[in-house]
């Protein structure tokens, strides 16, 4: 014996939902119906001739009929119980009136019937994911589209924002060297300023030590002349008195010998200092003590640099040397110390 069964599970009755399990079996009576959860509820349960095909023949009603539970399995259907019930009775009633051939025709339409559908659903659903292929490769290729366009955008305006950089940087740089040169040139015209200057002092210094130049040489030719006479004055004196004595003798041939340089520092030597082996005198106490002795005689100071006037002295057989870092003249003592 087979049967058709309809049964509400305990976890719908919970729940309080209309969904329906179909179910077939060839057990007897409820056994089949007893191993779902207790609690668990028959609502019809009928025998059949074939129950594989009347349950194949009610699931292909119901799917048109009510809402297919597939998400809980393919037996399960969401509607009103009682028109379940009626459709169920319906189904099995036409099929029982069926011969045993008629049943195996109608089976085997069924079987084509449902491969046609499932081929057609399977079409179906291969133009579906085509389609859906297509949009999704249109969309992509839209996207990559405004994606490229987008990152064309940002290229341009990081090119222009570049360029833009650049000319304010070159504009920068422009200015600087600009600021640059003025500054140099303003450096360069205050440095020929300063020249210019610089040369008209030097032309007046140098045009004013021309003219003191002159002027001491003019003072030299009178004073040259005086001592000249002087010493003509002295000498023909002395040839007249014919009173020559050793010291006035050395004085009137130092007299000759330095006339020319207009130059006392003989006479000096001869009246104030006296050579004297292991003494010194510094040259600038030296060169103080001649000046003021020229003072004192009315001779003419000399202006003979540090240099010169060793270089006189040199010649005069008085040693130049250093001591301790000072210049001084050896063995020579003032005649007073």
């Amino acid at each position: 014996m087979s049967y058709i069964y309809l049964l509400l599970e305990r976890e719908f009755i919970k729940t309080n939902e209309n969904i329906y399990k179909i179910g077939r079996s060839n057990q007897n009576n409820d056994k089949r119906v007893k191993q779902y959860p207790n609690g668990s509820k028959l609502i019809i349960q009928t025998i059949c001739s074939d129950c594989k095909i009347s349950e194949n023949e009610i699931i292909d009603l119901f799917k048109r009929k009510y809402i297919h539970r597939n998400d809980i399995g393919n037996e399960y259907f969401e509607g009103d119980v009682f028109e379940m019930r009626w459709d169920i009775n319906k189904v099995i009633d036409e099929l029982d009136k069926l011969s045993t051939e008629e049943l195996k025709k109608r089976a085997e339409e069924k079987i084509i019937e449902n491969r046609l559908k499932k081929n057609k659903e399977k079409q179906d659903l291969l133009k579906k994911k085509k389609e859906e292929i297509e949009l999704l490769n249109e969309k992509k290729n839209k996207e990559k589209e405004e994606l490229l366009k987008k990152k064309q955008e940002e290229i341009e305006l990081l090119n222009e924002k570049k360029n833009k950089e650049k000319e304010e940087l070159l504009k920068k740089k422009q200015q600087e060297i600009d600021n640059l040169k003025k500054s140099k040139i303003e450096e360069i015209a205050l440095i020929e300023k300063r020249t210019i200057e610089l040369k008209k002092k030097k032309e007046e210094e140098f045009n004013n030590l021309e003219l003191k130049i002159h002027k001491k040489k003019f003072e030299k030719e009178k004073i040259y002349g005086l001592i000249v006479d002087t010493i003509k004055s002295h000498i023909n004196e002395l040839v007249v008195n014919s009173t020559l004595n050793i010291e006035e003798s050395k004085k009137i041939i130092s007299l000759k010998e330095n006339n020319n340089n207009i130059d006392f520092l003989q006479e000096f030597i001869d009246s104030e200092i006296i050579i004297n082996n292991g003494t010194t005198i510094k040259r600038v106490i030296f060169r103080e003590k001649f000046d003021s002795w020229c003072r004192q005689k009315g001779y003419p100071v000399n202006n003979l640099s540090d240099k010169s006037f060793s270089r006189i002295m040199t010649k005069k057989g008085i040693i130049n040397s250093s001591a301790a870092g000072i210049r001084v003249y050896r063995n020579i003592i003032f005649r007073n110390n």
